[in-house]
């Protein structure tokens, strides 16, 4: 593949390097377009893997020590490839965002969740002072989008929170073409399932799904199915 003289580094300190939305359908895709893409993510191993060179960050455990030791890392990494354009998917990463900008890089944030509510869900925070680093966390996010040149939103919800001029929404949609080979089945034919594929947790609403399955009527046989870490 003949490769553009531009190169895209994707960051992250907290997503896996083979995460769905940050590997295969930005890093890829904007490989596939011929761009030189670098991937800096916690990862085993340096390797490239679907045109896409991973750069691997060493994982750690602690929390403290990723959102510290492990974001020192990713901008070290980072200034090391001299790139045209950043592009950051962890709000912890918003100071190394800053950094770059400051050195006249070009800076994307991708905003995967509404980070003040999830902040609220964070049982590793204190319960008193939630609010409060939820809307310190807001507060920087809105003056950090200021200095940024694009903002990536998953969501209109979300994407309401920063400048519109510069925010783009991309749906976190299933892949085209996983569906190609598909023989889809009429829906009278199918089971009366429900499926859930993702992270099975309380901030991701595992609780109402439940009580939702409680509603429905014993006649139907409804079953939730689960798909995704626990």
């Amino acid at each position: 593949m003949a490769y553009t003289s531009t190169k895209i580094v994707h960051l992250t300190s907290v997503h896996p390097a083979f995460d769905v939305r940050i590997f295969h359908k930005e890093c890829v895709t904007l490989a596939e377009a011929g761009y030189a893409v670098v991937l800096l993510a916690q990862h085993k191993q340096h390797e490239t893997v679907g045109g896409v060179r991973i750069r691997a960050i060493p994982a750690r455990r602690s929390q403290l020590r990723r959102m510290t030791l492990t974001v020192a890392q990713v901008l070290r990494a980072a200034l090391d490839e001299d790139a045209a354009l950043y592009h950051f998917h962890d709000p912890e990463l918003i100071p190394v965002g800053i950094i770059l900008r400051a050195l006249g890089k070009r800076v994307i944030y991708d905003v995967h969740e509404n980070v003040p509510e999830d902040i609220l869900t964070k049982e590793y925070i204190p319960l008193g002072g939630r609010r409060l680093v939820a809307s310190a966390m807001g507060m920087l996010e809105r003056l950090a989008s200021r200095l940024f040149d694009a903002i990536v939103v998953v969501t209109p919800a979300i994407g309401s929170r920063f400048p519109q001029a510069k925010t783009v929404m991309i749906r976190n949609l299933p892949v085209v073409q996983e569906w190609l080979y598909a023989e889809p089945k009429p829906y009278t034919e199918r089971p009366p399932w429900i499926i859930y594929a993702g992270r099975i947790s309380v901030d991701r609403g595992i609780g109402t799904m439940v009580q939702a399955m409680g509603m429905l009527p014993e006649r139907l046989k409804a079953r939730l199915v689960l798909a995704g870490v626990f």
